[in-house]
């Protein structure tokens, strides 16, 4: 919805779509100018390039350099799915999650890994950990098309919105890394239900009252980070933004101000979006 959002503002003008970088060259031209490749045979020359491009970022090899290998599974997977939200009330859930998200976590929750506790305080490591994210999104009906924007708060109004759920299974005394997926498996796979009942048993009511709404086949994500942290997100007139940086690890957003608004003000230019 956001992005679909942002679609009608944005002048097409000076917005590209269906673009994939694949590298980025100093001009031949002009020294303080850049050039970028994309996967099309296009290239577009550039002030400034910030690089939201994401965990597999292009732009983060032109920042670090192109064998700086950083990208660790976390031992962390996401499975996630849609319900209406009538239909977790049906099934006896409890929780109110038709305006606001909500958390469930598990009994060995404690903390958040990004903040790394435990790996600095070592009593604090939990060897397994587990919890719901849940939040509305949309109409009783899914409907993906870009006549579908009522907030989740209309939604609730006129009707039950769906709830997207994201749970998730974290293994936090592995090192990062330490069990990366086979090159070329994929990172995105589909699980059926019985998969979820077996991760998740022995949670309470409301957890398996969820589970038993979840589809029949639900989507399982493994979740990569960019580990060890990047020295800087900055080179010359190239910034990282987003998942290219630090994906799942908590970044503050505003060391990402900190770190673009020099580089505007020393190029002198205009962002082009």
């Amino acid at each position: 919805m956001f992005l679909e959002g942002l679609v009608d503002v944005v002048d097409p003008a000076i917005a590209h779509f269906n673009k994939r970088c694949i590298s980025i060259t100093e001009s031949e031209t002009n020294p303080n100018r850049l050039v970028v490749h994309f996967q099309d045979g296009s290239t577009h020359e550039t002030d400034v390039v910030l690089g939201a491009d994401g965990i597999k970022s292009t732009v983060r090899e032109y920042v670090v350099r192109a064998n700086d290998k950083r990208v660790q599974f976390s031992n962390t997977v996401a499975y996630r799915g849609l319900i209406p939200y009538d239909q977790l009330k049906e099934a006896g859930f409890k929780i109110d999650v038709g305006e606001y998200p909500a958390c469930i976590c598990g009994p060995s929750k404690v903390g958040h890994p990004a903040s790394r506790v435990a790996l600095i305080n070592p009593p604090y490591l939990q060897t397994n950990s587990q919890h719901f994210i849940l939040f509305p999104i949309k109409d009783s009906e899914i409907v993906r098309s870009t006549l579908a924007r009522a907030s989740c708060f209309d939604a609730h109004r006129d009707g039950f919105p769906q709830i997207n759920i994201v749970a998730f299974d974290a293994q936090y005394d592995i090192p990062f890394g330490a069990q990366n997926l086979p090159d070329g498996a994929p990172w995105v796979e589909v699980v059926s239900r019985d998969v979820l009942d077996q991760v998740y048993a022995g949670f309470g009511p409301d957890v398996a009252s969820l589970i038993k709404c979840m589809p029949e086949q639900s989507s399982k994500w493994s979740i990569y980070v960019v580990d060890p942290p990047l020295e800087t997100y900055a080179k010359g007139r190239v910034a990282l933004l987003g998942d290219a940086v630090c994906s799942t690890i908590c970044c503050d957003t505003t060391e990402y101000l900190d770190l673009t608004a020099p580089i505007y003000r020393h190029t002198g230019c205009s962002p082009t979006w």
